[in-house]
């Protein structure tokens, strides 16, 4: 398992606790635990031993950890796993793309594309897929797209240019939804176009286009 998930920002060891080694060891050893929570939590005491501490967020992780390995929360835990099908997996991985590259759940995402069996806390599931960004990008990636395989679009003139296409000028639709969605913007489902009388195709979100006419008829 990749171990990239704490690495994203190397900022300074601010957690230099002694008991942190202990606390890390005594979750690696629990049998409750899931595997890829056990590679987390070993990947931060790998931290803790190289840099002699943790840096806030990872010690707000172990903290987190910690608190998902009671009696009660395990309980909870599994009753919530146990209701975790393909829809919630789906919804997870969607959002996982959305925010891997930002500066927000980005642990979380990095663990959920790397590891197909993770399965987050559900207060931490409903934090990252349920807030108001998520939700646009959930409606743009799972809606229907507005223009099908084969229609003919044309930039709208309000929008900026696209590598090769300008406002005006006319392309086909070779495909949509393939792609994940990067911006929580009304209209964000990605097409792959082939404007006319080139043969590189564009990728354009679906609120810069509109439908064109092919006046090659």
């Amino acid at each position: 398992m990749r171990n990239f998930w704490y690495n994203k920002f190397k900022t300074k060891p601010e957690h230099k606790e002694s008991d942190i080694s202990i606390r890390l060891n005594v979750l690696c050893a629990s049998e409750t635990i899931s595997e890829s929570t056990r590679g987390f939590v070993h990947s931060l005491l790998e931290h803790y031993q190289k840099h002699g501490g943790l840096t806030e967020k990872q010690y707000a992780s172990l903290k987190e950890a910690e608190q998902s390995n009671t009696p009660e929360a395990l309980l909870r835990h599994n009753e919530w796993a146990k209701n975790f099908g393909d829809d919630k997996r789906k919804i997870l991985l969607i959002c996982a793309n959305y925010y891997k590259d930002s500066n927000y759940f980005f642990e979380m995402s990095a663990r959920a594309l790397d590891d197909e069996s993770y399965i987050p806390a559900e207060s931490a599931y409903k934090s990252m897929c349920e807030n108001q960004y998520a939700k646009r990008v959930l409606e743009s990636t799972l809606g229907e797209p507005k223009y099908g395989t084969g229609t003919v679009v044309t930039l709208r003139k309000n929008s900026r240019s696209v590598d090769h296409m300008f406002p005006g000028d006319m392309a086909v639709v070779i495909r949509s939804g393939h792609l994940p969605v990067v911006t929580a913007s009304k209209g964000a489902k990605r097409y792959e176009l082939l404007p006319f009388g080139s043969n590189k195709t564009v990728v354009v979100e679906e609120r810069f286009l509109k439908k064109g006419i092919d006046k090659r008829k």
